[in-house]
């Protein structure tokens, strides 16, 4: 990982050098969602709304 980057409060992502979105960080998970909400969630059709980004390209250079 190269950087890190807050895309709202408590949700950042993480980029190699290249650029390549590697990580995805959601501070407090346990406070904002229940363990059954954890274990059921599925990345496999996560997609980021375009504004947020958007807003990690501009935080990255």
């Amino acid at each position: 990982m190269d950087r890190t980057v807050e895309i709202a409060e408590g949700l950042n992502i993480d980029f190699d050098k290249s650029g390549k979105l590697v990580g995805l960080e959601v501070l407090d998970a346990a406070d904002r969602y229940s363990l059954a909400d954890i274990f059921n969630l599925s990345t496999e059709n996560l997609i980021l709304e375009k504004s947020l980004t958007k807003k990690a390209k501009s935080k990255l250079g």
